[in-house]
């Protein structure tokens, strides 16, 4: 399953990332992920739905990075001086939102090994 969520703004493509850095980030700002989303509706300014699009985007630039592959990251600034056509419309909430779920649908699995256990039990 592909991780990366694109958002396109002004012509340029952004990844977005829900990982569990960009997680500890929200809830470093805003104490907790529910809080965040709780903000991000009722935020009349857009100040955090701006702030965690940039931590997803942060993330996503990041993680190609580390693949070797190039991506631009978003900034507060576009997102402020940008089109509100483009942001608006709920073009940018629906795309950190499907961040967010996709990236907690992921699922970690440890796969048992009979070394592993053979280890635990001495």
């Amino acid at each position: 399953m592909n991780r990366i969520v694109s958002l396109k703004l002004a012509g340029e493509t952004y990844p977005l990332l829900f990982s569990m850095q960009a997680l500890v980030e929200i809830c470093e700002k805003y104490n907790s992920l529910k809080e965040a989303l709780e903000l991000m509706g009722t935020d009349a300014s857009y100040q955090t739905l701006f702030e965690v699009a940039v931590i997803l985007s942060r993330s996503g630039a990041d993680y190609l990075k580390a693949r070797k592959k190039r991506a631009p990251r978003l900034t507060a600034e576009q997102l402020t001086f940008g089109n509100p056509f483009e942001i608006g419309g709920g073009a940018l909430y629906n795309a950190v939102i499907s961040c967010i779920e996709t990236g907690a649908k992921q699922t970690v699995e440890a796969e048992e090994s009979p070394k592993n256990a053979e280890t635990a039990q001495e």
